[in-house]
């Protein structure tokens, strides 16, 4: 997570708010609408991790190495490739129409929280499993929970460099 935090600042460090809200098409997302949908998504999925976490805890650590479910294996794959198939999120994810300044740091404001509940996991049983916040049918370990946030970053991430590698990108004035 660490990682993707440096890959977010780096993917905007110079930009202006231009630059940040600019849509490359009808229906595409900026650059800060990618940001702050992924605070967003992080923001919705702590609860279901929290109470994951608290359940992880009480049993303690497992001492297995993690291996991902069938489910979170999919997931983390679906989210991971490269030019994977396009998904449209749900409303409970779905960023803010117009973003406010700061999407960045809403962004890694999550990332921190997520991160804590990464840290706090270490001696406990990931195994435990937790529903979907997408769809109540859909279940995966907590380790697994953990792997399709990072996929899901990264997905979002490269959609917003793409964004900002896009022929029409509008230059800085400075």
């Amino acid at each position: 997570m660490q990682q993707i935090n440096g890959e977010a600042e780096r993917l905007v460090a110079g930009l202006d708010e231009e630059q940040l809200n600019w849509i490359p098409e009808p229906g595409a997302w900026s650059i800060a609408l990618c940001l702050d949908h992924l605070a967003v998504t992080n923001r919705e999925f702590r609860p279901y991790l929290e109470k994951a976490l608290a359940k992880a805890q009480r049993r303690g650590a497992s001492g297995k190495p993690y291996r991902p479910t069938w489910m979170g294996k999919w997931l983390i794959n679906t989210l991971d490739q490269e030019g994977g198939r396009k998904f449209k999120a749900p409303k409970n994810f779905q960023p803010p129409a117009r973003p406010a300044a700061g999407a960045l740091d809403r962004f890694l404001e999550e990332q921190r929280q997520v991160t804590s509940l990464v840290e706090r996991s270490r001696r406990s049983d990931t195994d435990v499993t937790l529903r979907s916040p997408v769809t109540p049918l859909m279940r995966y370990s907590l380790a697994d929970a953990f792997e399709v946030i990072v996929a899901h970053d990264r997905r979002h991430l490269r959609q917003a460099q793409r964004v900002k590698d896009s022929q029409d990108f509008p230059h800085s004035a400075n």
